[in-house]
């Protein structure tokens, strides 16, 4: 799948001599917990996460409608990196970006990689369902939007206000095993860990410890392991849009008169109020069985990669679809 597009091409002048580049990734995959991890990371004092998840400084080649992020912004969000032995950028589009494991092998030698992984079937209805939440997608149902993907794919029927096209194509982002053997070869196998949903649903505190472990760090249990990203709905869509994305000139005022932090807050605290958290409808059996036709070979290959049996992602179609994660 062509995933690349024209944009304008970043300056790399001292991109990887002056900068003190992050060192830790979470590449993907999206609906996976990549969220929940970061925000508890955030709480050991040996990690630096930045207020802001998702830069996608180190993709180009996707093809997006926001703009590229500015070289100097992207600085500016790990300027208080100061003693912590790792700096976090989770962008979970990484993982399925053809230039972003060489990139950041180039800006950040010695990275760490963490990649999140989910049922695909369940990775694809809850993304689905995220979008329709930030009017991103204007498919009425999952299925039509499953239906649309050829269309998708050759550059028709986007949604108007989708940030990246690949988005819209679910099937894709839930095959895995490539993107995850690229990144075990650019990094080696030694600096890639990786979680299977399950066990992060499951037993979340073991998961982040085991994350701990893998950076050589001290155990720190001093986290509130609650749900961090939920589905939810808007209760006013214009509300939600204007806080994800402020026009250009109410930050240029706003930031005469508050910090970053302050601004970033506020536009937390608005989302917050204004979403319901609302689970999702039950996944149709028609439709996961049609998906775990079109994963079981890409299941079988990763669980083979792994080393661990996901059959069970794959298996006959369940009644209901699963919670979301943490």
């Amino acid at each position: 799948m062509d995933i690349r597009a024209p944009q304008p091409q970043r300056t790399e002048a001292g991109t990887a001599a002056s900068f003190r580049h992050p060192n830790l990734f979470i590449v993907g995959a999206q609906k996976c917990g990549t969220t929940a991890l970061a925000d508890y990371l955030r709480e050991h004092p040996d990690i630096f996460v930045p207020m802001e998840k998702e830069f996608w400084f180190y993709c180009d080649d996707i093809e997006r409608k926001v703009p590229i992020m500015p070289e100097w912004r992207f600085k500016l969000a790990f300027e208080d990196w100061d003693k912590e032995k790792y700096a976090v950028d989770a962008s979970p589009l990484y993982m399925f970006s053809t230039e972003a494991h060489t990139r950041i092998k180039e800006c950040s030698p010695d990275a760490k990689i963490i990649i999140m992984l989910r049922e695909p079937a369940e990775m694809a209805y809850s993304l689905f369902y995220q979008l329709k939440y930030g009017r991103n997608e204007d498919a009425d149902s999952f299925e039509a939007a499953l239906d649309l993907e050829p269309e998708r794919a050759a550059g028709r029927s986007i949604p108007s206000n989708v940030y990246f096209r690949i988005n819209t194509q679910y099937t894709f982002l839930g095959k895995y095993a490539d993107h995850v053997q690229t990144y075990f070869d650019t990094f080696g196998r030694d600096n890639v860990h990786v979680i299977i949903y399950d066990d992060f649903r499951a037993d979340t505190q073991a998961s982040y410890l085991a994350v701990l472990a893998f950076l050589g760090l001290d155990p720190h249990t001093a986290v509130e392991f609650s749900v961090r990203n939920p589905n939810q709905r808007s209760r006013t869509r214009s509300l939600n849009r204007l806080a994800q994305r402020p026009p250009k000139w109410m930050g240029a005022i706003t930031g005469l008169f508050f910090s970053r932090e302050a601004r970033w807050r506020v536009r937390q605290w608005i989302k917050k109020l204004n979403s319901v958290d609302e689970p999702r409808p039950p996944m149709r059996p028609e439709t996961r069985a049609r998906l775990n036709a079109v994963f079981a070979e890409d299941v079988d290959r990763l669980g083979r990669l792994l080393g661990r049996d996901l059959s069970h992602w794959v298996a006959p179609p369940k009644a209901s679809s699963d919670p979301e994660a943490p």
